[in-house]
């Protein structure tokens, strides 16, 4: 269990070397915390264009037509 304690001027949890390890976690990495319905979650920070995957998929001909189309 994972006690909630004082550390200089905010709070915070001591966590286990196994665990950051297990998750990739180095103490030169940077994060980001995420907060959502009473969970907290901490995620290795990426860089803006790694958070966007594209998929190169064929557009069907209904699609096509109307991105060539013209504008009204």
């Amino acid at each position: 269990m994972l006690k909630l304690r004082p550390i200089g001027n905010s709070l915070g949890f001591s966590l286990p070397k196994a665990a950051l390890r297990e998750a990739g976690f180095d103490q030169d990495g940077e994060y980001e915390i995420l907060v959502c319905e009473g969970a907290i979650s901490i995620v290795k920070k990426q860089d803006a264009a790694s958070k966007w995957s594209f998929v190169d998929a064929p557009l069907s001909d209904e699609n096509r037509k109307w991105i060539e189309g013209e504008l009204e």
